[in-house]
């Protein structure tokens, strides 16, 4: 199997986002400055100003296969771009940009006969845990009415057109990170936690899930560029803590009170009812059933198999808590 190399052309998408712009930063620092880096007309380049005028940027859409000009020799693909949300007005949003999306990607691939494709996933598309240990790559998704996300749904979909890519020859690798945190966007995904955090939480969800720092994340994919094996998928998840522990110690970084009751079960009906008014109101995302069904849940996840083949030194939780508070911090000044 031929892998990529240093002088190769790789193509991020998604460049613009947080993990797409991390991953940017990660290829440079270890010698890939061979990069172009997919983005829309419309997308902020707040996240990438740093860097932006070391790569060659490919403007196009990625939901258009026609306006997919030809950005000249592509050798490896590191597929970063998605749309996550648990509002339901984003469904056929996210249908067109993680699965139909994905797919345009394949088919640049397969036309330029690209050394590895790496798509990455999520454990949104990782089943549970039937025995109460942590969750691994051999876990089955599991689709149930009313319980499953959107987001969940496309994700998975998108996970079955690389599998069957590989099947049609491409060298494929899927990433499934947790829950990434990193400083970007206050108003979205993970990075909205401290802004949240300092805004006042009386309330905190029962449950906990897996927690990754994007850094580690955009190293991973890298390292996955030069792996000898394909047709494979890694769990990436750094840390298992609960949502009590990550809010108390976002609260703590950034001297905010801390929430100090646990989210009651009667308030699973109440809080989507109440949150749907003000979305009417305001345009906010709505908190929706299916979201607070799954920040209930206990979940766990096992990277060991990742450390079997690639191996990894995860940041500390703290410091990446720290981190991004201290970052938060100095951008509310």
């Amino acid at each position: 199997m031929i892998t990529p190399s240093l002088t190769d052309r790789i193509l991020v998408t998604g460049a613009t986002g947080l993990l797409g712009s991390h991953v940017i930063r990660e290829l440079l620092t270890h010698g890939y400055d061979n990069i172009v880096a997919m983005k829309r007309s419309s997308s902020s380049m707040a996240l990438i100003s740093d860097v932006h005028d070391r790569v060659e940027w490919w403007e196009c859409d990625l939901l258009d296969l026609t306006s997919l000009d030809d950005p000249g020799v592509v050798d490896a693909i590191i597929h970063c771009a998605a749309l996550i949300s648990y509002d339901p007005r984003d469904r056929d949003a996210m249908e067109r940009v993680n699965v139909e999306g994905t797919k345009s990607i394949i088919e640049l691939a397969h036309r330029k006969s690209v050394k590895r494709l790496i798509h990455v996933s999520s454990i949104a598309a990782v089943g549970a845990s039937d025995d109460g240990n942590p969750v691994d790559e051999k876990a089955l998704w599991n689709y149930e009415a009313g319980a499953t996300s959107a987001y969940s749904v496309t994700k998975f979909y998108a996970e079955q057109e690389m599998w069957r890519a590989h099947v049609e020859g491409l060298s494929v690798l899927i990433a499934c990170p947790s829950v990434i945190l990193g400083a970007g966007d206050w108003t979205q995904g993970s990075a909205s936690i401290p802004h949240r955090v300092a805004a006042g939480l009386l309330y905190y969800p029962s449950g906990s899930t897996g927690y990754v720092d994007v850094h580690d994340v955009a190293s991973i994919l890298r390292k996955m560029l030069s792996l000898t094996t394909d047709g494979e998928r890694y769990i990436v998840s750094a840390h298992n803590a609960s949502y009590k522990y990550v809010l108390e110690n976002f609260a703590r970084a950034l001297g905010a009170s801390p929430p100090t009751r646990e989210l009651p079960l009667w308030m699973h009906s109440v809080l989507p009812f109440l949150s749907r008014i003000r979305q009417l109101i305001s345009g906010d995302s709505p908190i929706t059933r299916t979201l607070l069904q799954s920040m209930s849940q206990v979940r766990h996840y096992s990277d060991s198999k990742l450390q079997r083949d690639i191996g990894h030194d995860y940041r500390p939780l703290i410091d990446t808590i720290d981190r991004i508070a201290k970052a938060y911090g100095e951008a509310h000044k």
